[in-house]
């Protein structure tokens, strides 16, 4: 009785946002628009546009992530004393804000990073660029301040830390709760590894001894890393593999490696189904505001997909398979 009235108005709104959302149905419908401002007007109708189409572009992309952070964040303020592993998973734009500052910080950039606003959650205030190191240095991130090595492993290190993390506050949990956070959590790291194995590999060929110290610590790994055995044109040997099943197109006689980016659109696919799947089920646990959240953010990427489809001038079926809803 306790978890339904914690939660219960809390859960409605969820129900209620994810009705609403730019996912499946709703989000074909703005996909047979040709203009980014007319997907702008159906989106945020009560905002008025006073830039060009050009300008308007990244504008709207930043403001669709803002909104859905926005969106997470009312939902996590619902809930009296909410779980830290709700906070952590908001925290993933902090984790993205840090990745873009250690590049601006590395690399001598001019530009300034845009930094992603979680309010109250962020364990990190970033407010300007002259400040960056001051502000990391005076928090729990310090750590990556102290970081030997190129931006790629630093970034690396950030990513992990997230997961790890992660992990940890999801297998603290009561078990009511627990159940469905953990196959979410668990299905991320493990595709997250497998995508992280193939990039290395095939993008920055990486080999399997050095690669292993890129993943996250998980017991799969021995099975991930099977990815650095097998001979790129040998199809035969990659039907072996155990996760086969997201590589099988790329699996024929004239093969000549895998294209981890089709992987990763494959990973981000099952880990999506999963996730609206749990969306549905035990309800008045940290599930389905787990789920929410998720969901959310998967909008926020398909919104900024079919914007960069109207900008590519691609019509409606390209857009449609682009975000593997066709």
């Amino acid at each position: 009785m306790f978890r339904v009235s914690k939660y219960s108005y809390a859960y409605v709104k969820i129900f209620g946002k994810i009705a609403k959302s730019y996912i499946g149905e709703n989000l074909k419908s703005i996909i047979n628009l040709r203009k980014v401002s007319e997907m702008h007007s159906i989106v945020f109708p009560h905002e008025q546009i006073d830039v060009s189409e050009h300008d308007l572009t990244k504008t709207f992309q930043k403001k669709i992530t803002t909104n859905n952070i926005l969106s997470i964040i009312e939902i996590i303020k619902l809930i009296k004393n909410p779980h830290l592993v709700l906070i952590h998973f908001l925290r993933m734009y902090e984790y993205q804000n840090l990745k873009s500052v250690i590049q601006y910080i590395m690399n001598n950039e001019l530009e300034t990073p845009h930094i992603w606003n979680i309010g109250e959650y962020s364990l990190v205030k970033l407010t300007e660029p002259k400040r960056f190191k001051d502000e990391i240095l005076a928090s729990s991130y310090k750590w990556i301040l102290e970081e030997e090595g190129s931006l790629f492993e630093v970034q690396n290190k950030i990513d992990k830390d997230y997961y790890i993390k992660l992990r940890e506050l999801t297998e603290g949990l009561k078990k009511p709760d627990k159940k469905g956070i953990l196959r979410i959590v668990s299905n991320e790291i493990l595709y997250q590894n497998i995508v992280w194995a193939f990039r290395l590999r095939f993008f920055f060929n990486i080999n399997k001894d050095e690669a292993s110290a890129f993943l996250i610590p998980d017991k799969r790994n021995k099975t991930v890393l099977e990815i650095f055995d097998f001979p790129e044109d040998e199809p035969s040997r990659w039907r072996e593999w155990k996760y086969f099943k997201l590589i099988e197109e790329q699996v024929n006689t004239d093969m000549r490696g895998i294209d981890p980016v089709i992987v990763e659109e494959k990973a981000l696919k099952y880990v999506t189904n999963i996730i609206s799947k749990l969306f549905h089920q035990d309800p008045f646990t940290l599930t389905p505001f787990v789920s929410f959240i998720k969901l959310k953010i998967m909008e926020a990427n398909l919104l900024k997909s079919v914007i960069e489809g109207f900008i590519m001038n691609l019509n409606a079926n390209e857009i449609l398979k682009m975000v593997d809803l066709k």
